[in-house]
């Protein structure tokens, strides 16, 4: 943040006191960075992209492979892991359009691969699939 003089844009805040007060700060976020050096997120990428807010977190293709089947979209996450790269997501994420369809995309996606019902049903699904093997 400061090798990208980025202070009087950023918060930095203190350890939440509570899991609950998580969602109404991140109610608060226009962007979520998630981590880095995982090359996965996290499930705090999946909550910021419930609540449209576009998600900036390193994630490998290769890993991804491991979680997608061939025929499934992985999430519009904002891919990066050095401060450069960062710093093109937030620059990116500065055109007021660009923002609106990635918070949309990110909504829907979350609608596809991540709506209850359908995770309870896929999961089933597998499960009985290996059952029967």
């Amino acid at each position: 943040i400061k090798k990208l003089d980025l202070e009087e844009h950023t918060e930095m805040l203190e350890q939440l006191d509570s899991p609950y007060e998580r969602k109404e700060r991140m109610k608060k976020m226009d962007v979520v960075a998630d981590q880095f050096g995982e090359d996965l997120y996290g499930l705090i990428t999946l909550e910021s992209l419930s609540m449209k807010i576009p998600v900036i977190t390193e994630f490998s293709k290769e890993k991804g492979n491991m979680i997608f089947l061939e025929n499934e979209k992985p999430p519009p996450i904002l891919n990066a892991n050095t401060a450069e790269q960062i710093s093109e997501k937030l620059h990116h994420l500065s055109n007021f359009k660009q923002y609106n369809l990635i918070s949309e995309e990110s909504r829907n996606w979350i609608k596809e691969y991540h709506e209850p019902k359908k995770l309870v049903k896929w999961y089933w699904k597998h499960i009985i699939e290996n059952v029967e093997k």
